[in-house]
């Protein structure tokens, strides 16, 4: 019973493990969005610039560069966070399966041990009926 409740909490930690996954190739999607905005942006303020000089324009250029560049911080950020937890969540992944491991190896040597001892059992019964035929047949000898 108790192999089965590791086994279902290994299941249930490769699954936290290929969730986290999923949510990392996510983040790393949007980061990659982001950064693909970000350029956006920086051409679009280059191509400001180099026009005839209009400051609203190149403003909502800069403001807009500046947007992107924090948001894909923020993507960034999600992305180490989502390698984090899905490096946690690889640690507990082996951790469950180092624990049923364990129990698997204690099930194995109490398994081992109790026919050890079933057989030592039947050795002992068997010495026993032995050594009463022997001395059935002894006192039957010292009878005739």
């Amino acid at each position: 019973k108790l192999m089965q409740h590791r086994q279902r909490e290994l299941d249930a930690r490769l699954l936290r493990l290929s969730e986290k996954r999923r949510a990392e190739e996510a983040a790393r999607q949007q980061l990659a969005a982001e950064e693909h905005a970000l350029e956006l942006a920086r051409a679009d303020r280059v191509a400001a610039i180099s026009k005839v000089f209009d400051a609203l324009r190149l403003t909502e250029s800069n403001d807009w560069m500046m947007a992107c560049a924090h948001r894909r911080e923020l993507a960034t950020a999600g992305v180490l966070r989502a390698q984090k937890a899905v490096s946690e969540a690889h640690a507990q992944l082996l951790s469950a399966r180092n624990d049923l491991k364990k129990i698997e190896l204690l099930a194995e040597r109490l398994a081992k041990e109790e026919l050890a001892r079933a057989e030592r059992g039947e050795q002992r019964l068997a010495d026993e009926f032995a050594a009463n035929r022997f001395a059935e047949t002894e006192k039957r000898r010292d009878e005739s």
